[in-house]
């Protein structure tokens, strides 16, 4: 996770401050250490556990988990959840905020 987080929120960080983005507009105002917690804690916490722990969960009660992919079962749940979760960052960002769908789809619950 530090892999991909790190970069990631450092160069949007950085992109917004090249790009001179204003603070009001941003959000950029608050400390990076700030953001950081927010983003895990507050909203990454939140998100894993309803679309993980509860949606897909129910999904793949209703439709199981019939596919195996490098030993880790998955079934219907996994791409359904992973599309509404992609749905709901594009009500934020528009359709470019899609693309968060191919990383969800990379867990398996």
């Amino acid at each position: 996770m530090l892999g991909v987080f790190v970069p990631y929120a450092l160069g949007h960080y950085a992109i917004a401050h090249w790009c001179g983005v204003p603070p009001s507009v941003s959000g950029f105002r608050r400390s990076l250490r700030r953001r950081v917690f927010d983003q895990l804690l507050i909203i990454g916490l939140s998100e894993e556990v309803f679309f993980r722990g509860y949606l897909q969960t129910q999904f793949d009660r209703v439709w199981g988990r019939p596919y195996r992919c490098l030993g880790a079962a998955w079934g219907v749940g996994l791409p359904l959840a992973a599309a509404l979760f992609a749905a709901c960052h594009m009500w934020s960002g528009g359709p470019p905020r899609l693309i968060v769908f191919f990383p969800a789809c990379c867990t398996a619950g």
